[in-house]
């Protein structure tokens, strides 16, 4: 796989990111889908091509991490995958300190254990998780604290007890549009690597 190639899947997954992450995610985000255009090794001002660097470390630090996983949970993990990260990390860099990771790993990490290595049981548990989370994120976004109804969405949301459920309650508080999103795009990147 070419570097444009790797660039534009790892592009995906950061596009795939739901909307429910926090403002400074998301900003992290969309400096590192910035990064990525300058993935090809095309000279660049010194200020670019240190975040480039520390892109790369953040996956050098997830191969790293991944390449330590004991049986069972290494081979959950695509070959495909495995090999995007290892043409993408930086060459270089060993993680001396894994408790201090940097964001984009940690990003990657979670997109990791939710579709990979997760249990089909628990990924059931956190994906519906994930769905109310980001319901009630913007739930919270979306509407005025006035609003009467506000209130009783959120509780309906919060006691959802599976995803067919969820998308009822989602329907009366006018999110179904929002949770279809996330739902697809996390289909999405569970397809992106098999």
């Amino acid at each position: 796989m070419n570097n444009d190639a790797m660039t534009e899947n790892l592009s995906k997954i950061l596009e795939l990111l739901p909307n429910g992450l926090s403002e400074t995610e998301k900003a992290e985000a969309q400096r590192i889908r910035g990064n990525l255009k300058n993935l090809s090794g095309v000279e660049q001002d010194p200020q670019k091509e240190k975040e480039r660097q520390e892109h790369k470390k953040a996956i050098a630090e997830v191969y790293y991490i991944i390449g330590n996983l004991e049986e069972p949970y290494a081979s959950r993990i695509p070959i495909s995958f495995k090999k995007f990260l290892e043409e993408q990390k930086w060459e270089n860099y060993t993680p001396k300190n894994l408790s201090r990771l940097r964001e984009e790993a940690y990003v990657l990490l979670d997109i990791v254990y939710r579709h990979f290595l997760s249990s089909p049981e628990d990924r059931s548990t956190l994906q519906l998780k994930y769905y109310i989370e980001s319901c009630l994120q913007a739930l919270k976004k979306n509407t005025h604290p006035r609003m009467p109804h506000t209130e009783s969405c959120a509780l309906q949301i919060q006691n959802a007890k599976n995803t067919e459920e969820l998308l009822l309650c989602v329907r009366t508080c006018g999110l179904e549009a929002h949770l279809q999103f996330i739902m697809e795009k996390e289909e999405k990147i569970s397809l992106l690597f098999t």
